[in-house]
């Protein structure tokens, strides 16, 4: 049985959710004891969200607290994007597509339905981040409009893996599904990153958030974005994704 903890629907009509009248902050969350190893399928919660992935509609936030490696397990979600913001600790992340290494201050995006591994990097005992995950939607670079380039992403921030296949593609293998924010585990037989080139433009990628503005957090509000502090203009995001949300829960 998996220790996550996963909401997915943030409807009126779920008894489990509450609204929020006012906003909300928290300190670091815990990282997991040394006595019991928790990877990333099982060192996910939720913080919070709005909407539902079968309204094809809506976000979660979720914050990650992992002191494992994935082993001869994947994870995929099929509800929607993942951004992934690394806080404490580096991650070697290995997707279909190839490798992604992510440190503290960078952000990575994998696209629903791309199955993908987190490690720990070299080194790393612990590490804790946070994820925003949209649904109905993908992850883009906003409009630069009248601000121009000022503190705004561009395409050629943003860097890609190279393809990468497993040297050992025998073996038993998990693959856990989230789906309507549930767990689903399937076996099989061999490794799945077993893709020896790819092409295209729906593909994982990572960018660091420093030379682009100062540190980064996440925001939520017309729009479900990663975009500057709140003491700052919420005018300058690095991503945004254009679809209405419901009331925050």
């Amino acid at each position: 049985m998996s220790k996550a903890h996963i909401q997915n629907c943030f409807l009126s009509l779920n008894p489990e959710v509450e609204t929020l009248p006012e906003q909300a902050e928290w300190g670091p969350f815990p990282l997991p004891e040394d006595s019991e190893k928790i990877d990333f399928v099982d060192g996910l919660h939720t913080l919070g969200g709005s909407g539902d992935p079968n309204l094809r509609e809506g976000m979660a936030l979720y914050v990650y607290a992992i002191n494992a490696s994935m082993e001869k397990r994947a994870f995929c979600n099929t509800d929607g994007d993942f951004l992934i913001c690394a806080q404490q600790g580096n991650l070697d992340i290995q997707t279909e597509f190839g490798m992604i290494f992510l440190q503290p201050g960078e952000i990575c995006v994998i696209q629903r339905g791309v199955r993908f591994r987190v490690a720990l990097g070299p080194g790393v005992q612990k590490a804790r981040g946070y994820i925003t995950e949209v649904w109905g939607s993908m992850w883009e670079l906003p409009d630069l409009g009248p601000l121009g380039g000022h503190s705004l992403a561009n395409p050629r921030d943003f860097l890609y893996p190279v393809a990468h296949i497993d040297e050992d593609l025998s073996g038993d293998w998990e693959v856990v599904n989230k789906n309507n924010g549930k767990y689903n585990c399937l076996e099989q037989d061999h490794s799945p990153f077993d893709l020896v080139a790819w092409h295209g433009n729906v593909v994982p990628y990572k960018v660091r958030a420093s030379p682009l503005s100062r540190p980064c957090t996440f925001f939520s509000d017309m729009i479900s974005s990663m975009t500057l502090p709140s003491s700052l203009p919420r005018t300058l995001p690095a991503l945004t994704t254009p679809i209405p949300l419901s009331t925050p829960s």
